[in-house]
């Protein structure tokens, strides 16, 4: 692997880690994130050509086929059919392309699992990228709350013009000045990377710090989906580690002990603890919105601050309305709620992806649609399901590879990351890494 190949790998992941939306650099039409993936695709077949690969698929990965390459090419037929399917209804063409050609990220996971599969990356490496990326996401959301919160109270105007010029807009300002960044998708990641290694007793200063900024960052971002994706990431982690921990006792009674062994009470105690708490920072998230002290003070909000701040809660409101669209349109015909009503097709006020990934693929690609996805997200289950039967240990990064997607698979659902490049990439990769972690558990096995 040459050197242009890793920095543009590096980059990459780098790029996708903090680069929020992915507009954050743009060169013409092009963001950063775009030009990067078109310039590792263009590099990938190049090399394909140049080592007579082409019909090799140790080296073509584009004809190597096992669960997740047929997984991809699933989607992205499914994804080439919806396009259609969108013309077919008259939808925009200039709507239609950009829902393909987000989607045609998902091409990222054949240069990935060559650079992978054949030892030229290391997912270790990647995830220590992630650490410090997550760890710099933190530090920049934090400070830029406090900033807003405290430093530049009276003249807030004046630095959220400053902020959003700089960010491209990619920063989510609430009203109690609390600041949401795309980034803290990977924030999230990175503090459940960081509790396994506090489960393992392998953390260091990066993981404690990741902790300790990661979650004053996502509660300052008073984002309930993190909060509650958090909370069902860190189950995800305690139930793996007590079943690999518990895999080899006999009885029920033998593994309760496991529960109460000193090994085990600890972790038991931060997961119980976080699901306690979660449903108290999801309320004092929302009421946190709308405190005496934030508010604008206007005579139609004068009203309503006599409101229940539930009531008042446009982010959940707006959901609703969504909501009651995509059933509309999911039910106006049998086909409709089967094939889709393609790319393209708007939602209520909305142009692009609704915050519902969910409700937003049913709509646009159907049943049919939605059960590919499904699919492709289950293979890195399936995977590892595989190397637990194989009885094989597994890592850490295994453990926060089903963590991070357990909390994916909730948040994806109140914010729209699964099928966006900045979940897609995440998912590709996850993929591949499971994939390489169950050839090398086959191929140690005795012949």
């Amino acid at each position: 692997m040459n050197k242009f190949e890793r920095f543009l790998l590096t980059a990459c992941f780098i790029e996708l880690f903090v680069g929020g939306g992915g507009r954050f650099l743009e060169v013409g039409p092009f963001s950063l994130r775009q030009i990067i993936f078109i310039l590792i695709l263009v590099t990938y077949g190049l090399r394909i050509i140049f080592t007579k690969g082409l019909l090799d698929p140790k080296i073509n990965k584009f004809i190597s086929f096992n669960i997740g390459s047929i997984g991809i090419y699933l989607l992205l037929f499914w994804c080439l059919v919806s396009s259609v399917i969108g013309l077919a209804h008259g939808n925009a063409f200039s709507t239609i392309f950009t829902d393909f050609f987000r989607i045609s990220y998902l091409l990222m996971y054949f240069p990935i699992a060559y650079y992978f599969t054949e030892g030229f990356m290391k997912k270790e490496l990647i995830f220590r990228i992630l650490l410090w990326s997550g760890l710099a996401v933190a530090i920049l959301t934090v400070s830029i709350d406090i900033c807003g919160k405290f430093i530049f109270k009276d003249n807030f105007l004046d630095f959220y013009n400053f902020i959003n010029n700089v960010f491209s807009n990619d920063m989510f300002f609430r009203p109690s000045r609390g600041v949401f960044y795309k980034s803290h998708l990977y924030v999230l990641f990175a503090v459940l990377i960081s509790i396994q290694s506090i489960y393992r007793k392998k953390a260091g200063f990066l993981e404690a710090a990741m902790v300790l900024l990661g979650l004053v960052s996502i509660v300052f971002s008073e984002t309930r989906g993190l909060i509650y994706a958090l909370m069902f990431g860190v189950v995800a982690l305690t139930i793996v580690d007590f079943v690999h921990v518990s895999r080899f006792v006999k009885g029920v009674a033998n593994k309760a002990k496991v529960l109460g062994s000193k090994e085990f009470v600890p972790k038991l105690v931060i997961c119980v603890s976080l699901v306690f708490l979660t449903p108290y920072l999801s309320k004092s998230m929302v009421m946190a919105r709308f405190t005496e002290d934030t508010k604008q003070v206007t005579p139609s909000q004068h009203n309503q601050d006599k409101e229940d701040p539930v009531e008042r809660d446009e982010s959940t409101n707006y959901r609703v309305m969504l909501l009651q669209e995509s059933r509309d349109i999911v039910t106006s015909s049998p086909a409709t709620f089967m094939f889709g009503a393609g790319y393209g097709t708007k939602i209520g006020p909305a142009e692009q992806v609704i915050e519902i990934s969910g409700v937003d693929i049913l709509v646009e690609q159907g049943l049919i649609g939605l059960g590919i996805w499904i699919f492709v997200c289950l293979i890195i289950y399936i995977n590892y399901f595989k190397i637990y039967r194989l009885g094989a240990e597994l890592t850490d990064i295994d453990c926060s590879i089903i963590a991070c997607m357990t909390a994916i698979g909730f948040l994806t659902n109140v914010n729209p990351f699964i099928n966006n490049p900045i979940g897609i990439g995440f998912l590709v990769f996850a993929i591949v890494c499971s994939q390489v972690r169950l050839n090398e558990v086959r191929q140690s096995l005795p012949q």
